[in-house]
């Protein structure tokens, strides 16, 4: 329900200049979406002798949706009047294995994903939903106890996430180019070190792996590491400290990274060497 004057114009009904205002405004419409999710999931637990008998295979298959957001609907610019946008769909397939034991656990999993309707802005800056990417990659977590005071866990992931469908940016064809600002791997691992029944220390260390900034492929963050460690210390039945050192290496890197005409390279910076304290009381 536009509550203002439809088009290109100021409030008041006079036109900007430059050629119009940059935001055009809709008239009254009225949207709905219909889409269906189904999901299926099959598992066999192996029987046996050990280790066959806590081994699990799984297979999933499931499609997902997401309507248009109503900024993607009526928040247009330039001289787009109306945007015909689709729900966003996609359809995944997964397949794994997991292990389960008092020491040891871990799983793999291979999965991929293709989206459909995906909902960009072109180059006249009119939004559209003909977008389609593809995606695939392996994932795998694992936790295995050292001993009693000992525990290490692992995940990583290695993916492939690429555009799969004809569409020119700056005069280039991003159809098998890779996705912006979707890493290809990455991964953390935390170690834990149990020194008594009261005090617990973890490191851990988090992969950002690289990735191109803009849909060209044209510019690359070359991803970064980070260190963290963390303590929590019971001091007794009501009192306990935690003290938590991110990035131990004061590591200069970016949380986000991308590319645009106007701005070029755009870093949005993480946090640098950071020391958190806390004390905790519990009334009992």
């Amino acid at each position: 329900d536009n509550q203002m004057l439809d088009g290109r114009t100021r409030e008041d009904g006079t036109s900007c200049g430059f050629g119009g205002c940059r935001y055009s405004r809709p008239a009254d419409r009225k949207d709905s979406f219909e889409n269906w999710s189904p999901k299926l999931g099959l598992s066999y637990q192996m029987s046996g002798s050990k280790p066959r008998e806590n081994s699990l295979l799984f297979v999933n298959i499931a499609r997902g949706f997401r309507a248009p957001q109503a900024t993607e609907l009526y928040r247009l610019q330039r001289q787009q009047t109306s945007a015909d946008l689709e729900s966003v769909q996609l359809d995944s397939y997964e397949a794994g294995f997991r292990f389960q034991s008092g020491l040891l656990n871990y799983e793999l999993a291979y999965y991929q994903m293709y989206k459909d309707n995906v909902i960009y802005r072109d180059s006249s800056y009119f939004n559209l939903s003909n977008g389609k990417t593809d995606h695939q990659g392996l994932e795998i977590r694992v936790d295995y106890a050292i001993n009693n005071a000992l525990n290490l866990s692992v995940n990583g992931s290695f993916a492939q996430h690429q555009y799969a469908n004809d569409q020119l940016i700056a005069g280039v064809n991003i159809n098998g180019n890779y996705v912006d600002t979707a890493p290809r791997h990455f991964g953390a691992a935390q170690l834990n070190w149990a020194i008594t029944d009261a005090l617990l220390v973890e490191l851990e260390w988090l992969h950002q792996g690289s990735y191109y900034m803009d849909a060209e492929n044209l510019h690359r963050y070359q991803g970064h590491d980070l260190i963290n460690l963390r303590a929590d210390w019971q001091l007794g039945p009501q009192w306990s400290v935690n003290v938590r050192i991110n990035n131990v290496t004061d590591v200069a890197y970016a949380e986000r990274a991308d590319y645009t005409s106007f701005t070029e390279e755009r870093y949005f910076p993480g946090m640098p060497l950071s020391l958190f304290l806390g004390v905790q009381w519990h009334g009992g």
